[in-house]
């Protein structure tokens, strides 16, 4: 593979820009990401027959922060799509309700009205996420947010904008 002609401290900084600039709350998630750092294992002072080991959190290398951004954006762009498709062809082919025969069994009541167990098949169901948890207690501005299926085309684009962008952050022998 050829060298690039800037280093992984460059390219981590112009791509955490370029996010930014692009949209904030994708920048923000991706540097979030890299943040969090790496857990490793440490050996203590040995103070008897079996040293101390302890995990700690350290930072990534410039080089291992890019992996993580790509992986992170990776599964933006290319993996939540698919399964949001995943997600929405599954539910396409399931009927709305429960079947006539388990409403009568199970309530043996009038006000219940049977449903067809073939109703809603084959139809296009709406999939949202609720964004605020039960346990939370302050309110956020959306209370869900709504998964859209995106066209083979734009998944085909961003799968090859992600391969060239990989392209771009290989630096040394690798």
């Amino acid at each position: 593979m050829s060298r690039q002609e800037y280093s992984p401290e460059q390219a981590l900084e112009m791509l955490a820009r370029k996010l930014r600039e692009r949209s904030a709350d994708l920048g923000k998630q991706i540097q979030l990401a890299i943040d969090a750092g790496k857990d490793i294992e440490e050996e203590g002072p040995r103070k008897v027959k079996k040293p101390r080991v302890y995990r700690k959190t350290v930072r990534f290398t410039d080089e291992e922060a890019l992996q993580v951004a790509l992986g992170a954006l990776q599964a933006y762009f290319v993996e939540q799509p698919l399964f949001v498709r995943s997600a929405s062809e599954n539910f396409k082919r399931a009927a709305v309700g429960p079947p006539a025969d388990e409403v009568r069994s199970l309530w043996n009541d009038k006000r219940y009205a049977p449903i067809d167990q073939q109703k809603g098949s084959g139809n296009e169901k709406v999939l949202e996420v609720e964004l605020q948890t039960e346990t939370q207690i302050s309110r956020t501005d959306e209370q869900t947010f709504r998964l859209m299926p995106v066209s083979d085309e734009l998944l085909d684009q961003q799968k090859a904008h992600m391969s060239r962008l990989s392209k771009l952050f290989i630096f040394g022998d690798n």
